[in-house]
């Protein structure tokens, strides 16, 4: 009972890092990744879904923390101490991040495929229109669109240029 106990104690930490490892990726290197959901209603909550969850994770690894061999006041410090730096992500996003104009406040609002790619119909030349949360300015991206999986794509930008002969099509 012991050994499964310690196993899941330390799943449950290595879960924990993990989602507040991923929360310091995604705000602070998020916009230099190229992959974006392709559920656009999800898309724009993910966000807060991954903020709440980093809150829970930091408050779990103070409670599996806690003890029952170690002193009650250690484990009432334990408690409250978990409950004060679970609100850090939540100060952090919604006090500091959710006013920055991070790619997280942007709004898809419109998206056209302008090309298809015959041999590859995961592959697209798109037209994508962002609309910020914040100060409502718009921006036009023209991205060259991969699907990775029935969730993801890869967006890269690109500059269309017409040839002779070439291997698209247009999308009527």
């Amino acid at each position: 009972m012991k050994k499964t106990s310690t196993l899941l104690k330390t799943a449950l930490t290595a879960l924990c890092s993990l989602i507040i490892i991923w929360f310091f990726v995604y705000f602070l290197w998020g916009e230099n990744s190229a992959i974006y959901f392709k559920n656009r209603e999800f898309a724009s909550i993910f966000p807060h879904i991954l903020v709440f969850s980093t809150a829970v994770s930091l408050y779990g690894l103070f409670i599996l923390n806690i003890h029952s061999h170690q002193k009650k006041s250690k484990n009432i410090l334990l408690f409250f101490l978990g409950l004060i730096f679970s609100t850090l992500p939540l100060l952090a996003f919604h006090g500091y991040l959710q006013y920055q104009n991070g790619f997280w406040n942007q709004n898809i609002e419109n998206s056209k495929i302008l090309f298809i790619q015959p041999r590859n119909s995961e592959k697209s030349v798109k037209e994508i229109h962002f609309k910020n949360k914040l100060n409502s300015e718009e921006q036009i991206d023209t991205v060259l669109s991969r699907s990775i999986t029935a969730y993801f794509e890869l967006n890269q930008n690109v500059s269309i240029k017409f040839e002779k002969g070439g291997k698209w099509k247009i999308k009527e």
